[in-house]
Formats: structure tokens, C-alpha cells, sequence
């Protein structure tokens, strides 16, 4: 049956409720609002199932996108908030962690669309701490964090078996490191700006010595990070985008307008408006 207005407002039990904004909501509600546990199926599409509070997705849930991604874990007001995981619209893990407020906090792994994969601390959405970074191309990047780039003590591993192990600031090698190369040679040294002078002395000296040997493993054509080739150093910025993991504002619950637009007319003080449907108590 369907119930006027002033009495939707202070309702408590379990039904269905049309929002005007085409959203539904069917299950437990508190004052007219969804407040237990509950399914919201809004009008884009997306749809959410899972435990409510007073209006807003809070506790264990399932966030599904219209496009075929999921979320699903905790809430708090309506944010990721907890443990949780993301699945692409593929059914392959996106990120599996800790979020706060929305985005990754805490401890997680994310995989990234080209391959590359990250393990390790987060905050506020960004990599931040101590964590592992296996590239693309086969290199790994293990040690410290700061504002989503590398910054602190690190140890860059390349595909070649050479390694880099020192300091680094903004993605660069930036202070006191040591370079070892395949063939056992370490080199250790000061780099500014992901450059050490020294070092490409030695670089030069060592292709020269290939040469001589007519060497086919020139070691020019070493895959180390010897030289400053940051394009080959750095993640992929671009392969992921925070918003895409955020709940789309437009897919979430929109408060009811206080205005009937069937008839035009002002509803009573604290209305909602919208057409609720009674069942017995019970959780849906």
C-alpha cells in the first residue's frame, strides 16, 4: 500500500521506496531513509547492496558499476572505508587493501591496466612509505615512498641482473648509491640528479673494452639504469586514474526534492515525497 507523505517521514521497518530521482531502494529504512540492510538500484544503472546507516552505504557492502566494475568491502559514509577490493569491468583485480575516505590508505596492491604491479604502503590515494614496484618491462623497484614517487633508500633490480642501491629523490637517483653490474663490477658514488659523471666514464671505458673484444653482449646495449633513461625508470602515470575508483557522484543517492511533481503542490514540513511500500519486518 502506499502511504502519504508526513507518515513516510517517521516510518521505521522494511519495504520499498521510489525515490524521484528513479533510484529504488528495497529493504530496511529508519525515518524514511535506508538504515540497515538494504539494495539501492540507482538510475545510471549502478547498484548497491549491502548495510546502510541513516541514509548513507556504512558497514559491509557491494558497490557495482554499470560498466561491470565492483567494489566491494566496507563503507563509511558512504566512502570505501576499510578493507575492500576492486574488480575491472574484465573480473580481474584492480586494487585489493586499505582504503580510507575513499581512496587507498594503509597496506594494498594495485595492478596496473599494462601489467605493472605495486605492493606495498599507501596514503591518501597515493604510494607512500615502503613498497615494491614490478614494472612492465621486468624491472623491480623496492624500498621507500613519499608522495607517490620514489623517495628515501631504494634498490632498483633490472632485468639484466645489474642493480642500483642508494638514494632517491622524485623518481631520481638523487645521493649516496652503489651500482653493481652483471659482471660483478660495483661502482659506488654521489648522484645528482639521476646522474653520475664517474660512472658514465666507466660506462664509456667498458664499451670500448667490448668493442675491442668484438663482445656481441656490448654492454651499450645494457638494459641497466646506468645511463639516465628516466622514460624506461618510471610508472605509468596515466595507467591509473583515482576518480574511476571513486563511487560516480551521479550514481549516488540523491536526497528527495520537497516538491510533488505529479501535482505541483508543496508537501508537508519534513516530507520526502517519495512512494513507499510497506512488507513485513525482516532484512530483504
Amino acid at each position: 500500500m502506499e502511504l502519504d507523505s508526513k507518515t513516510i517521514a517517521t516510518i521505521d521497518g522494511c519495504g520499498r521506496i521510489a525515490y524521484k530521482n528513479g533510484s529504488v531502494y528495497v529493504g530496511q529504512y529508519m525515518n524514511s531513509k535506508p538504515h540497515g540492510r538494504g539494495r539501492m538500484t540507482f538510475p545510471h544503472g549502478a547498484v548497491y547492496d549491502g548495510h546502510w546507516n541513516r541514509g548513507m552505504m556504512h558497514g559491509q557492502g557491494r558497490f557495482t558499476w554499470k560498466d561491470g566494475r565492483v567494489y566491494e568491502g566496507n563503507f563509511k559514509d558512504k566512502e570505501k572505508h576499510g578493507r575492500g577490493i576492486m574488480w575491472r569491468a574484465d573480473g580481474s583485480v584492480w586494487y585489493d587493501g586499505d582504503y580510507k575516505d575513499g581512496h587507498p590508505d594503509g597496506y594494498g596492491t594495485l595492478n596496473y591496466p599494462n601489467g605493472a604491479v605495486y605492493i606495498g604502503e599507501w596514503k591518501g590515494g597515493k604510494r607512500h612509505g615502503t613498497g615494491t614496484y614490478h614494472y612492465k618491462n621486468g624491472f623491480v623497484y623496492s624500498g621507500a615512498w613519499a608522495d607517490d614517487k620514489k623517495n628515501g633508500k631504494g634498490k632498483m633490480t633490472c632485468t639484466n641482473k645489474e642493480v642500483f642501491i642508494g638514494e632517491w629523490f622524485d623518481n631520481k637517483r638523487h645521493g649516496e648509491g652503489t651500482y653493481r653490474f652483471a659482471d660483478g663490477t660495483v661502482f659506488k658514488g654521489r648522484w645528482v640528479d639521476d646522474e653520475n659523471w664517474s660512472l658514465s666514464s666507466l660506462l664509456t671505458s667498458k664499451r670500448k673494452s667490448a668493442a675491442a673484444s668484438h663482445d656481441t653482449q656490448d654492454v651499450n646495449q645494457s638494459q641497466g639504469p646506468a645511463a639516465k633513461r628516466p622514460h624506461v625508470l618510471e610508472p605509468d602515470e596515466d595507467d591509473i586514474k583515482w576518480k574511476d575508483l571513486m563511487i560516480p557522484q551521479d550514481q549516488e543517492q540523491q536526497e528527495p526534492s520537497p516538491t510533488d511533481k505529479t501535482n505541483n503542490r508543496a508537501l508537508p514540513p519534513k516530507a520526502s515525497g517519495n512512494v513507499l511500500t510497506t512488507s513485513r519486518p525482516g532484512t530483504p
